[in-house]
């Protein structure tokens, strides 16, 4: 894992890891949901063009 000031696009909040894995396995970002636990997740989500973002807590309820 890279240092967080180190500016790396793969480490969240940045999307680049969302954007490796979404052209990996074509994946559609506009229909796909992230499930996440900090407001990197949602941030995450928001700069990658995530259709939703769902916080684990109530998702895994």
């Amino acid at each position: 894992m890279h240092h967080p000031l180190a500016g790396c696009p793969c480490r969240k909040p940045q999307p680049g890891m969302v954007f490796d894995l979404a052209r990996t396995h074509t994946i559609n970002l506009a229909q796909a949901v992230l499930i996440g636990d900090t407001a990197n997740d949602e941030q995450c989500a928001q700069l990658a063009g995530i259709g939703t973002f769902l916080w684990a807590h109530a998702f895994f309820k």
